[in-house]
């Protein structure tokens, strides 16, 4: 029977495994420990460079309490309860959310900027490039305001160990800006600024496209020593950029959702201006509510100023008027029914003055909401001597939050999306304040109505009297309701200037800024995870390799493709020779035949002379090696043993026992010589060789043919064992016809090189040819990775009728006499 040559079939999937092998990946890790040691040593090498050389990322924090609003801005002439407390807001906690959004704006930290003249900012060199620094740079960059300064350009400034300096500079950007500190406009640059110069300290450094001097920092004395040697860097950069910068790096969280207590934090490389930022904002944000007070104060001064005026010209006009009649009439004072009546007059009188001051107060409160879209600044009632508490407290609640819609439109509406809530609450709140000025207009109308009747009353009865009394009677009223007015209206200028001077910001720093602890590296952290890293990451590259890899690496792998058998594992072999069984019998690799020869002895128990075809899926899987020792084994335990080359395409073992190769198999088949004839001594007890011969034309064909059965059948009456070292069955037809005539067929599987669907495809396809009685061999396992405990070292004794070739360390074999054991 000849078998055709079978076609590749496409790769199958692997089966799915429920189980994770434990061991497998145990071994697996423990033949790599190399690769551990090597990833643990390089990154926790990586992880002391970090930190070592990594930049030290400083936090910066402060804390700030924030007084819930209460009473009035300008002191005790304000008063009346929480106006959101009557609409049922949390009026604590919308007022710490405001402050919170104002702290962040972009218009008061713009004037912290300008404040502390962020303009300039410096480097230090450090091994990865510059690095933001303050206090540890020797010199003070002064620029020339006047005049516009680049943009994206990085200046370095080399101080010679003679003190001489060296200004130097290159772009950072696209190309370069010139701006101007006094208009903060931009304008386009020259393509780029390259400049060499030596320059001194206090020296005019002035170009056509920077000004600027260079003085040392901290200098003690008309003559300072000259700065330490090293190189630094300065770089301008316009208000806008700082504030964008600085606005990103501020950030505020409640330290409590219960309390009012703002943290306000900072991460930077340059702790020193952090700290001087936070400290300089803080106090910025403080002068702007303290200033808001005294806005406020100062707007009713002002109010009560142009109302004084307007009195005390009416006052100085009826004081003369007053003098003039009393002079001229030889008038001093009223008679007891005039008094009585000038009594009830003057009372009725400042009834209606004090209304007439509240109409002015309501009409200018009308008149204010109608002219200004944007509040903020309104005069309180209280001033005017008009407690309604609502009224107050509208004012009050409108002021406040036009102020902080004035602070929260600095960061701009897409930053600020509570912005449109708070207009929309402005206008209601404007409604409402206007809604009720009108009302307390149209009642202050009807009280007035009511008192001018009542003067009319009392009219009638003062024109009973004489003439002179009449006279001096108005001239009297009209003087003392002037000075009334006029001494109320002091009274409350003083109170109001009392006010402005002991004005103190509502809020309260807790803390000042302090540099805390360095958030970024964290060695100790930077270490766990190093090693963490150091073992992972071998184990991950492992295990992905593993699960990647197609390749045959342990039984398990066998087993999952096909349930056949596995004969014996074969470890790898370092020696320069194919005949490692009998020049070294006491090595490792001789055990695991001997092993070998045990487990094939379970499939040819009951059969006499069986012949062991020896093959594989694809070549240089170790065939020629396997077939020479285990036929090797057979023949150190006294069984005549015969090994046949049956390989016709690739003849190979002639050359480990130095034998002919000019008769074998192949010139057998053809009837060229006898089966006497081919049969080679190899020079050790009880194993005869068959070579293949000369490589034929027609291999497959000879396989087949029925003299090779001939061929089998004479091998078993003459020898006990019969090993057949044959072609790959995956990969050439010619072993399927041995197969056939075979007892058992063994198919090699060479550690790691094996391609998993390729021997899947074989062994399908040897079923499908009818070849049965099949075993595996697992073969090539290296020491190195240890698979299923392979690693250890065999300490087997034998007896003393044992000679073996042992290994002289050169690569050459010292031939010993051994005897049959008996």
């Amino acid at each position: 029977m000849t078998a055709t040559p079978h076609q590749p079939s496409p790769p199958r999937p692997r089966p799915p495994q429920d189980d994770i092998d434990l061991m497998k990946y145990f071994y697996l890790f423990l033949g790599n420990w190399h690769w551990f040691l090597l990833a643990l040593m390089l990154s926790v090498a990586a992880a002391l460079f970090i930190n070592k050389y990594s930049p030290r990322v400083h936090r910066v924090s402060a804390s700030l309490l924030i007084e819930t609003p209460s009473g009035s801005p300008v002191g005790p002439m304000f008063g009346g309860a929480d106006l959101m407390a009557g609409y049922g807001f949390n009026t604590g906690r919308f007022n710490l959310q405001n402050q919170v959004l104002i702290m962040k704006s972009t218009s008061l930290i713009s004037k912290t900027i300008r404040a502390l003249d962020f303009s300039v900012t410096y480097y230090s060199d450090e091994l990865f490039g510059p690095r933001e620094s303050l206090n540890n740079v020797p010199f003070i960059v002064l620029p020339d305001y006047s005049r516009p300064q680049p943009l994206g350009v990085m200046f370095t400034l080399e101080i010679a160990g003679d003190g001489s300096m060296k200004l130097g500079s290159r772009n950072t950007g696209s190309g370069v800006r010139m701006y101007s500190y006094f208009s903060e406009e931009m304008s386009p640059g020259p393509a780029e600024i390259r400049t060499g110069r030596t320059v001194k300290f206090g020296e005019e450094i002035v170009s056509d496209h920077y000004a600027f001097a260079i003085v040392p920092r901290n200098a003690d004395g008309a003559n300072p020593p000259p700065p330490a040697p090293g190189r630094w860097f300065f770089s301008f950069s316009s208000y806008a950029d700082q504030t964008d910068t600085w606005s990103k790096r501020l950030s505020l969280k409640s330290v409590e959702n219960e309390a009012s207590m703002v943290s306000l934090e900072i991460l930077s490389e340059c702790p020193e201006k952090a700290k001087m930022f936070l400290d300089k904002h803080i106090e910025m944000y403080l002068q702007r509510t303290l200033d808001k007070k005294n806005q406020v104060a100062t707007n009713t001064i002002s109010f009560i100023d142009r109302q004084l005026s307007t009195i005390a010209d009416s006052l100085d006009i009826t004081e003369g008027t007053l003098q003039d009649f009393r002079r001229n009439r030889e008038v001093v004072d009223l008679s007891f029914q005039s008094q009585q009546l000038f009594a009830q007059a003057k009372e009725l009188d400042n009834q209606k003055a004090a209304m007439k001051m509240q109409d002015d107060y309501f009409r200018y409160l009308l008149s204010y909401l109608a002219e200004n879209r944007d509040a903020g600044d309104i005069v309180a009632p209280s001033v005017m001597g008009i407690s309604d508490p609502l009224l107050n407290n509208l004012v009050l609640e409108l002021n406040r939050m036009a102020d902080q819609k004035i602070a929260m439109g600095g960061s701009g509406a897409s930053r600020n999306p509570y912005l449109t809530t708070l207009e929309s609450q402005i206008r209601n709140a404007k409604a409402r304040l206007e809604e009720n000025a009108r009302n307390l207009l149209n009642n202050t109308n009807l009280a007035m109505r009511d008192l001018n009747n009542r003067l009319n009353s009392l009219m009638t009865e003062i024109r009973k009297l004489p003439q002179t009394e009449r006279e001096l009677l108005g001239i009297e009223r009209k003087f003392k309701l002037n000075d009334n007015i006029y001494t109320y209206l002091l009274q409350r200028r003083a109170e109001a200037q009392i006010t402005k001077a002991s004005n103190t910001p509502d809020n309260e720093i807790i803390d000042n800024a302090i540099i805390r602890e360095a958030v970024k590296p964290r060695p100790a952290r930077n270490l766990g995870l190093a090693a963490i890293a150091g073992l992972v990451a071998p184990a991950l590259v492992l295990v992905l390799m593993s699960v990647l890899n197609n390749r045959v690496e342990s039984e398990e792998d066998i087993k999952a493709i096909a349930d056949i058998p596995v004969a014996g594992h074969i470890i790898h072999s370092a020696m320069p020779y194919q005949t490692v069984v009998l020049n070294d019998p006491k090595s490792r690799i001789a055990e695991t035949f001997r092993n070998l020869r045990t487990r094939l002895q379970f499939f040819t128990r009951e059969i006499k002379s069986p012949v062991i075809l020896i093959t594989s899926s694809v070549p240089e899987e170790g065939k020629s090696f396997t077939s020479v020792n285990l036929a090797s084994v057979y023949s150190l335990a006294g069984k005549k043993t015969v090994l046949i080359g049956f390989d016709l395409r690739r003849p190979k073992i002639f050359g480990d026992f130095n034998l002919k190769r000019d008769a074998g198999i192949s010139t057998y088949l053809i009837g060229q010589n006898t089966l006497d004839e081919i049969i080679q001594d190899s020079e050790y007890r009880d194993l005869s060789v068959i070579v293949a011969g000369p490589v034929p034309p027609n291999p497959a064909e000879l396989a087949g043919s029925a003299k090779t059965r001939e061929l089998f059948d004479e091998l078993r009456r003459r020898f006990d064992y019969i090993i057949i070292d044959s072609a790959p069955l995956g990969a050439v037809s010619d072993s399927y016809s041995l197969a056939q005539l075979a007892d058992i067929t063994v198919i090699l599987v060479r550690h790691n090189k094996t391609v998993r669907h390729i021997l899947e495809n074989t062994i399908a396809d040897a079923k499908a040819n009818g070849i049965k009685n099949m075993s595996l061999l697992l073969n090539d396992i290296s020491r190195s990775k240890g698979v299923y405990g392979y690693s250890g070292r065999y300490r087997y004794g034998y007896g003393n009728g044992y000679g073996y070739y042992s290994d002289n360390g050169n690569g050459t074999a010292t031939k010993r006499l051994r005897q049959k054991v008996t």
